[in-house]
Order: structure tokens, then C-alpha cells, then sequence
């Protein structure tokens, strides 16, 4: 998957090959973290909210293409990029720990009454070869997303009919998508499926969108309308094993590859 030098340089030399990739950050332990912050399950629109600015952050100073979110996990696509001499151990480090230190700092600002713990993303490298391939990961990781949603709705229903964490978490071992919903229904206290978030079931996007802005010139006199790019955060984005969502994700990745 990566290119390694000749040398003596180690691993601290091995690069990711030229060309688009994703990296993939996922959150260490967050059900602790969730417990302690007794934060709502199984989402918490805060947490969410927190991630959120924790990967803005990561665009502002990297400029990647775009993110998708859900859960404790988070997809960041680079385009062509020689992002720290696209060396692995150097990002992987760096964006682990930077998007770890932007959660807990979003997280202390927003829980003011509230000790905030220790947090962690570990942080993990895809390479990609073409859009295509960049959309089929997309899909993917939504597919994920939706089974994790009806899978953590299912482990509350049973904790609340009365299973310990561990009965609940061997009940749902293996079980199939139509069985989940099949739990949900019987166990799930006056749960509406219909009523479920769609950010919970397809997870968050965040990407750049150019929109214009009015200005005036003082030289010429006059008012002048200029496009700039900024961050949009999609709640509720479409299925993207839908034509309509991946045609949507093409025209994001356009420029990136």
C-alpha cells in the first residue's frame, strides 16, 4: 500500500503514494467518555456538534476536500497534496492528535460544568486511484454508519428491558439489520423508527460550497459581488448508493483528483 525508501530512514520514511487519500480517525474508548460526560445515547447532538468543529479546524489549516462523520469516526479527504512530505508517520501523528486536542477543547468549552477526561483518536491512511473509488469508500462507511445506528438503538433497548451491558452486547452479535429493527420495535420504549435522525442513520458531511458576497469598492465607486468558499455542514445528506448522493459526491471530488 506504501511506498517505503531505500535506506536506513525506517518507518519514519514511509510515504503515502502521490495522489488523493483519505485518513480515517477513530475515537479510543468514547463509550467512557460518553459515560463520564453522561452524555445522551446513543447520539448526543453535542458530541457531534464538538466533532464537528474539531475537523473545521483541521480544514482551515489543511485544506482538505471534504469529511464524513459519524459515531466516533471520522473520513478527511486530502486531495493531491504533499501534506508533511505526505510521510506517514508524520500524519498520522499530527492529524491524530490534532483532532484530538480540538474535541477535548470543543468539549471543555461547551461542558463548562463538567471535567472533561482524556481523549484519543487513533489515525489510520486510505489511498485512493480515482472519484470513483473515493465515492464507493463514501458509500461504504454510510453503510456502516446505518447498521452502527440501529445497532446502538438495539443495545439501548435491551439495556433498558434489563440486560447488562455485556447481555445486550452478545445479544446483537452478528445479528442481521432486519432483526435489529425487529428488537428496536419490541424493546424501544415508545421509539418511533420514522422519528430517528437522519444524521444518526447517514451521518454528517462537511464540505466547501462558493457562494457570493455584495461588497463596495471605494475606488471604482460602485458595489461589486465576489465568490468565496466556505465550510457547509450537511445533517441530513442523501443515501450515497443513491445516483442522487453519488452524483452529489462527484461534484465535490472534481477538483480533488
Amino acid at each position: 500500500m506504501y511506498n517505503k525508501p531505500k535506506g536506513k530512514g525506517g518507518y519514519s520514511d514511509v510515504r503515502v503514494p502521490a495522489g488523493p487519500f483519505f485518513v480515517r480517525l477513530d475515537g479510543w474508548r468514547f463509550h467512557s467518555l460518553t459515560e463520564k460526560l453522561k452524555l445522551k445515547k446513543p447520539f448526543d447532538r453535542l458530541l457531534a456538534e464538538c466533532m464537528i468543529e474539531a475537523v473545521k479546524n483541521i480544514f482551515r489549516l489543511f485544506n482538505p476536500a471534504l469529511a464524513y462523520l459519524f459515531s466516533d469516526e471520522i473520513s478527511i479527504l486530502f486531495p493531491k497534496t504533499n501534506l508533511f512530505g505526505l510521510r506517514v508517520e508524520k500524519i498520522d501523528s499530527i492529524l491524530a492528535g490534532f483532532t484530538s486536542s480540538g474535541l477535548h477543547k470543543a468539549l471543555t468549552k461547551r461542558l463548562l460544568n463538567r471535567d472533561v477526561p482524556a481523549l484519543s483518536l487513533d489515525c489510520r491512511i486510505i489511498p485512493m486511484n480515482n472519484p470513483e473509488e473515493a465515492v464507493n469508500y463514501l458509500a461504504w462507511r454510510q453503510n456502516e454508519a446505518y447498521r452502527n445506528c440501529y445497532n446502538s438503538y438495539a443495545y439501548q433497548a435491551l439495556r433498558k428491558a434489563g440486560l447488562t451491558p455485556q447481555e445486550a452486547a452478545q445479544r446483537l452479535k452478528n445479528v442481521k439489520l432486519s432483526r435489529l429493527m425487529e428488537l428496536i420495535k419490541r424493546y424501544g420504549v415508545n421509539l418511533n423508527l420514522n422519528d430517528i435522525p437522519r444524521w444518526h442513520e447517514r451521518g454528517i458531511l462537511i464540505h466547501w460550497e462558493i457562494h457570493e458576497k455584495t461588497g463596495y469598492d471605494p475606488v471604482r465607486g460602485i458595489n461589486v459581488t465576489t465568490e468565496r468558499r466556505r465550510l457547509k455542514v450537511e445533517w441530513s445528506p442523501p443515501s450515497f448508493i443513491m445516483e442522487e448522493g453519488r452524483n452529489m459526491l462527484r461534484r465535490f471530488l472534481r477538483d480533488a483528483f
